[in-house]
């Protein structure tokens, strides 16, 4: 995937915010295309308006970083241990190998398997990102994890957190717990901002969970998402980590 192209385009902003829009890409590197059915190559699930539609954030002056390649390749979106993110719903994958409505991208026996998805996974773990699972009465209830935007040493500093709690173990504080070692392990590493993506307004536990531990409202992006029948928006929050932009790294 070393095609000597920018990966990203970044549109800079004068605010301590990055926005992320992982569905923007149309790119598919030239060592993978052979691998993917003639339709994949029309890129037909990508977010096609998407950057135009956050243009706003930049006018407020949120930097906004938009991605070369497609969500076929890898689904910017996804957590990085695969799992489902919507229990009950149909769902995408970390390295999608379906179109949205079912039939393969890939040629037979060109998808990527697990030790591909593996790799990619490990790429994350050897950042040193701090990766965390709650058990309950001897069972899994949850995760959380944090990653970065980009590799690019300019983006170091700031990360997005991901919490995922088993519906059947939810009221019982263990997102609190998860988002709460989160934060003291991500200061502990000298990060200085927590950016949190809640998919949907709708989903006032997290968003009164991520108030509770001192993140601030950004915004709402209205109806950016349509899954399950019905159109989902976005809210952004965000928590200063340590000195924050107080000082300079």
């Amino acid at each position: 995937m070393n095609e000597g192209n920018d990966i990203f385009t970044l549109h800079r902003g004068h605010r301590p915010l990055l926005v992320s829009i992982p569905h923007a890409g149309t790119a598919i590197p030239s060592e993978l295309r052979a691998r993917y059915v003639p339709r994949a190559l029309d890129v037909e699930d990508t977010d096609w308006f998407l950057e135009r539609l956050y243009a706003f954030a930049a006018d407020l002056g949120a930097s906004l970083l938009v991605p070369r390649h497609s969500r076929y390749v890898v689904d910017l979106n996804r957590p990085s241990d695969n799992q489902p993110m919507y229990a009950g719903r149909n769902n995408t994958e970390l390295c999608p190998t379906r179109f949205f409505t079912g039939e393969p991208l890939y040629r037979d026996g060109q998808a990527p398997d697990e030790a591909e998805m593996g790799r990619r996974m490990q790429a994350l773990l050897d950042a040193d990102f701090p990766y965390l699972v709650a058990e309950l009465t001897g069972k899994v209830a949850g995760y959380g994890y944090l990653g970065a935007y980009r590799p690019r040493p300019a983006y170091a500093w700031s990360v997005e957190n991901s919490i995922y709690v088993d519906p059947k173990m939810q009221r019982r504080g263990i997102g609190r717990a998860l988002l709460s070692a989160l934060i003291d392990q991500a200061t502990a590493r000298g990060f200085r901002q927590m950016i949190a993506v809640i998919g949907d307004s709708g989903q006032r536990s997290s968003i009164g969970l991520h108030r509770a531990l001192g993140f601030t409202f950004c915004g709402t992006v209205h109806s950016v998402g349509f899954k399950g029948g019905r159109w989902l928006d976005q809210v952004l929050m965000q928590r200063a980590l340590g000195d924050g932009d107080r000082a300079p790294v």
